[in-house]
């Protein structure tokens, strides 16, 4: 039976990866932590070994031998082998089946009766994360960055490593190295490290288990019915997606570096408040950070970035934000989604000198006393947070939609945004969730924004960690009773199924 990141056995594979980890010596340490990343793998289906070890092989063998090669001509060969064997595998397990539909319904419009083969194809877990991850070690290797592992096991630990292999983070080699494979000596218990990681798997609970799974039921009614409604239900709906994906994936981010910090590894940073963002460029420095700088260092530069012109610069933007969005899903609905992220970036750099002189004409840049310039600063702060929350959201629509057509059609219906009433008149506990359950989740969102906010300027888990024991623990304590009370469990839920799971 898969193991989700959210449930008892999963916890208790962490217990026990800690405490025989501690316990045996520096050398075997790597060797504990492969062993249990496999194990954790096998709960899925074993037929993935196959993908994941196709993966591990064909990178770790061309690494080695690019760096063998002195000409860089045949470095270079090495590197395109190296991508086309990972990355083809990727695009052919899900993105064959639906180009393979869409050629041979196009050439039956044009009158050529072209029937491609389609392969009942599995679609391994995780697939779509490690293989950025290998391919991001390859095109290191090709220049240089680092030297390329000689330890097969090192090597598939680094790939397979068990809490990040199913949602990310997408990792890089070598801030890696030293405290995955315990180069720098034994690692000696840490209370401290342990402490802190079991406190941020508690915040990663409760914003999957509380916030996410429970805003899930009125997400689901909606965009499952959305037909049926219109207007401010609609609008509502969109709003609670964009709570409800943030949470989802963020909450598990926060499971997966909390289990790495229990073990001393720090794992990079995915989520920086990213609802927060005064524009669409600042919402993908804070939203999936190691995808974003992904494809920043290994797409975005090698096609030129911004350094050939103002226009080739706006067709790279586009295009990588195509290619997000064919990561994400073969569907037009996932392709649309990434141009339209795509288009906003574009447009927001073309409108970059407009919105300067907008703000000057509205006294931003004016002689004002102090306390005018903030306020003025902060309110136009809040309306640029408003209206990049309204351009994502309007996005994650489309993202969350089946298809394309029904992502327009919710659009469609959502507008003239007609019934205000639903507010009184008792119909938003009509939506999956009863009049208790909304209050909680409206509670436990304002818990959410609070912390993100005081996390702007503090440390929170280290001003816990100052305070005293009698302060301290029963923090813990209503922490752990809040997830265990309020989390959303029994009929119906399933505790794998996170978003970025599907990916």
């Amino acid at each position: 039976m898969p193991m989700s990141l959210t449930s008892i056995p999963y916890l208790l594979l962490v217990f026990f990866a800690v405490i025989v980890y501690y316990l045996v010596s520096q050398r075997m340490q790597p060797w504990v932590l492969l062993a249990v990343s496999l194990f954790f793998y096998s709960t899925f289906d074993l037929r993935y070994f196959i993908f994941l070890g196709f993966s591990i092989l064909t990178s770790y063998f061309i690494t080695i031998q690019m760096q063998r090669e002195e000409k860089k001509g045949k470095k270079r060969l090495w590197l395109i082998a190296g991508l086309l064997l990972n990355l083809g595998l990727l695009f052919f397990i899900k993105q064959y089946a639906a180009c393979a539909s869409l050629f041979s319904r196009a050439m039956g419009k044009l009158g050529i009766p072209v029937q491609l083969p389609l392969f009942d194809m599995i679609a391994p877990v995780g697939i779509s994360f490690y293989t950025l991850t290998v391919a991001a070690y390859c095109v290191d290797a090709y220049h240089g960055k680092i030297t390329a592992q000689r330890n097969l096991a090192k090597y598939a630990l680094y790939v397979s490593f068990f809490p990040c292999i199913l949602q990310g983070p997408i990792l890089r080699y070598a801030p890696l190295e030293d405290s995955l494979f315990s180069e720098k000596g034994k690692k000696k218990f840490d209370y401290t490290q342990f402490t802190f990681g079991l406190q941020l798997m508690l915040w990663g609970f409760f914003k999957k288990l509380v916030i996410a799974d429970r805003v899930a039921y009125l997400v689901n009614h909606i965009f499952s019915n959305y037909s049926e409604y219109s207007g401010f239900v609609l609008l509502v709906g969109a709003i609670c997606y964009s709570l409800q994906i943030y949470t989802d994936f963020s909450g598990c981010v926060d499971i997966v570096r909390g289990t790495a910090q229990t073990l001393q590894i720090e794992l990079p940073h995915n989520f920086r408040q990213p609802y927060f963002a005064t524009s669409i460029a600042d919402f993908w420095r804070r939203w999936h950070m190691t995808l974003s700088s992904w494809l920043r260092d290994y797409v975005y530069i090698p096609l030129g970035g911004n350094r050939k012109g103002t226009w080739r610069k706006y067709l790279n933007i586009v295009i990588v934000f195509f290619i997000s969005g064919l990561w994400h899903g073969a569907g037009l609905n996932f392709m649309f989604w990434g141009l339209l992220h795509g288009v906003y970036q574009v447009l927001g750099q073309m409108l970059k000198t407009p919105r300067e002189w907008i703000a000057k004409r509205l006294g931003m840049g004016s002689n004002l006393s102090v306390e005018q310039y903030a306020m003025r600063h902060r309110c136009r702060k809040a309306f640029q947070m408003l209206i990049t929350f309204s351009l994502v959201s309007f996005a994650w629509i489309f993202f969350r939609m089946a298809g394309l057509r029904g992502g327009i059609e919710y659009v469609r219906n959502m507008f003239p945004l007609d019934n205000p009433w639903i507010f009184s008149d008792q119909t938003l506990f009509q939506l999956g969730l009863n009049s208790s359950d909304f209050i909680a989740l409206c509670v436990f969102t304002l818990v959410l924004v609070a912390v993100d906010i005081l996390q702007r300027k503090y440390c929170i888990r280290e001003k816990i960690a100052q305070m005293p024991m009698i302060v301290r623990w029963p923090i813990y304590l209503t922490g752990v009773v809040v997830v265990v009370v309020y989390g959303i469990y029994g009929q119906g839920y399933v505790a794998s199924d996170f978003i970025y799971g599907g990916f």
